[in-house]
């Protein structure tokens, strides 16, 4: 039964500091998400592996309080309970007047002295082995030093991820055994839309699952960004060694999903704007591949059923699939997210504790991820929101 941890509608508005807004808000996102996670871990088996507060800094804080977050700060977080197999997670924030010339670290696409503006100023990828079985603070992906003499103070590699012989995937695709950074395997994801304030952020972990959630303007256009699991087909010749794999529409005003025959690739990584992602072959010593999304073929018209609990919204399943030269095929049934069309955006579903992200469109598909309580952006405006914790 999974157990799910939300820190939700986290109202981000920094309105004086000596650097621009939009910058101070993505490192106050950054700081939510690494004190979700890190509350989580006990509850959902995550260890903080690796960890740096930044240039100058005491600990996880926003900039207004003690012990702020610095420049170049990072978390590399191990999910230990991980239903089918263990992965690492890093998260890299960019804020402040200067940059580490020295760190492998791009945040789409984009050098050191290119972050900041919009969501480029916040990072996150992760990495496999076969299964996570072998993971150790040295035998796991993550390639930095660790944080065996404490926290706060290891540092990055280069390159970023480490291969397990000849095996592991890297997310996104672009960092994989043969993507455009496969060298330093340094290429992050950025985690937020357009970076417009006021913005809302919703985070929500499981123990093999991180979604984050984003709208920039508070407009109602989200930005998606979704690693997790995926339930192996019957028969999957061969059996997936490690079956995850990681999507984000790109900007908040595309759509938040897309289908078979579009994928998320964005091997070059140099374009903020485009769907990303991939997925882990089923055989890692191929890496990942691009991500593609299969569904039922479905319009407003049929997305809400009157026969079903006495009239209610239909929740749809994913199927991940891969869809990369010849390697073409649906994987298996995605774990935790779900997909519906017709409802209006940030409604909330009490029967299937679920609630519904995309555009305000509303005969659009909506992107359906594990909720509970109020419905997103109506909370008061304070920049930590409010958490959940339930088990489906």
């Amino acid at each position: 039964m999974p157990k799910y941890r939300g820190r939700v509608d986290c109202y981000l508005n920094p309105t004086s500091d000596s650097q621009s807004a939009r910058s101070r808000a993505s490192g106050e996102a950054f700081v939510n998400i690494i004190q979700h996670i890190s509350s989580s871990m006990t509850d959902l088996g995550i260890e903080m592996i690796a960890s740096n507060y930044g240039t100058g800094s005491t600990g996880w804080n926003f900039h207004d309080e003690a012990g702020a977050t610095g420049l170049n700060a990072f978390a590399c977080f191990r999910f230990h309970s991980a239903s089918l197999g263990k992965f690492d997670c890093l998260l890299y924030s960019v804020t402040g007047s200067g940059v580490n010339t020295t760190s492998p670290v791009r945040i789409d696409g984009y050098t050191d002295s290119n972050y900041y503006g919009g969501g480029r100023n916040l990072g996150i990828a992760f990495a496999v082995h076969p299964s996570g079985s072998t993971m150790t603070s040295t035998t796991g992906p993550w390639n930095g030093t660790v944080d065996s003499m404490g926290p706060g103070a290891a540092d990055v590699a280069n390159p970023l991820w480490q291969i397990s012989g000849s095996y592991g995937a890297f997310f996104p695709r672009n960092n994989d055994l043969l993507g455009s950074y496969s060298g330093s395997r340094g290429n992050l994801m950025g985690v937020l839309g357009d970076g417009e304030l006021p913005m809302r952020l919703h985070t929500i972990v499981s123990e093999d699952s991180l979604t984050i959630i984003s709208d920039g303007s508070n407009n109602g256009d989200c930005k998606i960004v979704h690693f997790g699991s995926y339930i192996p087909r019957s028969g999957s010749t061969p059996v997936p060694q490690s079956p995850y794999f990681l999507i984000s529409n790109g900007y908040d005003s595309n759509a938040p999903l897309q289908f078979y025959t579009s994928t998320y690739p964005d091997d070059y990584g140099a374009n903020e704007n485009t769907w990303n992602g991939g997925v882990a072959h089923p055989n890692l010593m191929s890496g990942s591949k691009f991500a593609t999304l299969v569904g039922v073929g479905v319009n407003q018209t049929i997305g809400y059923n009157s026969f079903i609990n006495s009239g209610s919204f239909e929740k749809f399943p994913i199927w991940i699939g891969m869809y990369e030269a010849t390697d073409i095929g649906i994987l298996g049934l995605a774990k935790h997210i779900s997909y519906g069309v017709g409802m209006v955006n940030y409604s909330v579903s009490e029967l299937s504790s679920s609630a519904a992200f995309g555009r305000m469109t509303q005969s659009e598909v909506k992107f359906l991820v594990p909720w509970q309580g109020d419905a997103p952006n109506t909370s008061p405006t304070i920049r930590t929101g409010r958490t959940f914790s339930f088990n489906t």
